[in-house]
C-alpha cells in the first residue's frame, strides 16, 4: 500500500517530468521559430527526455524533504506544491521570450554610454 507521502511524491515526479520535459519542447520552439536555429529530432527528444527525468527527481526529492522538515504541512498543501511549483518552468520560458528583461536593461545602459562619449 501506498502512503499518503508516497502517493504526493509521485505525483511531485510526473508533474516535474511533464513540466521539464515542456520546458524543453518551448524551449526548442521558440530557438526553431524565432532564432532560426535549427536542430535534430533526435538532439530535441534526448534533451526533453533529460531535462524531464531529472526535473521529476527533484521535484521528487524536494516534496519528500518538505513532507518531513514541516510537518504541519497537510497532504493538500503538498500537493499543491508538487502541483503548481513545476509550472513554472515552462512558465519562465514564455515570459524569458516576452519579457527579455536583461535585453532592455543592456540597451538602457548603452544609451548611457552613447551619451556620456
Amino acid at each position: 500500500m501506498l502512503t499518503e507521502l508516497d502517493r504526493s511524491v509521485i505525483i511531485a515526479i510526473s508533474c516535474g517530468f511533464i513540466c521539464g520535459l515542456s520546458q524543453s519542447v518551448l524551449e526548442d520552439v521558440f530557438s526553431a521559430n524565432i532564432d532560426k536555429q535549427i536542430k535534430s529530432l533526435e538532439i530535441i527528444i534526448k534533451k526533453s527526455l533529460s531535462s524531464g527525468f531529472g526535473t521529476g527527481i527533484i521535484m521528487g526529492i524536494v516534496t519528500f524533504a518538505l513532507a518531513n522538515w514541516d510537518s504541519t504541512m497537510s497532504t493538500a498543501e503538498l500537493n499543491r506544491f508538487s502541483i503548481f511549483v513545476p509550472l513554472a518552468f515552462p512558465l519562465s520560458v514564455i515570459f524569458n521570450r516576452i519579457l527579455p528583461l536583461h535585453s532592455i536593461l543592456l540597451s538602457i545602459l548603452d544609451r548611457k554610454n552613447k551619451t556620456n562619449n
